[in-house]
């Protein structure tokens, strides 16, 4: 072979891996497009799911905090109840007291 013939081969190989570096990095591109858009739809499914898991947590916490506010409610009431109701209770038990010591001095 002559050096016009290595010539030709190295332009030839030069041509040829420059047309394959050219394809595989387009290649690259399109692999990086296409990663980026199935990684924006999915960070935007796993938002969209984000932002309705933190919805159903703010109503849950609603609801506790106003479940809360009526069970303290309830308490206060409650004690208020029961302290009334002792202090009929005892009212009652001096009124019998009242009356038996009464019986008893008229002779019942």
């Amino acid at each position: 072979m002559t050096p016009e013939d290595y010539k030709g081969i190295e332009d030839h190989l030069t041509i040829l891996i420059t047309e394959s570096s050219k394809r595989l990095e387009q290649l690259f591109v399109n692999v990086t497009q296409s990663l980026e858009r199935e990684m924006k739809g999915g960070f935007s499914e796993i938002n969209a799911r984000l932002d309705d898991q933190a919805i159903r947590l703010e109503r849950h916490a609603m609801l506790w905090q106003t479940g809360s506010r009526w069970s303290g409610g309830m308490d206060k009431w409650a004690e208020k109840v029961d302290s009334s109701l002792d202090a009929k209770d005892k009212q009652i038990a001096a009124l019998r007291q009242r009356v038996d010591e009464l019986e008893k001095r008229n002779g019942k």
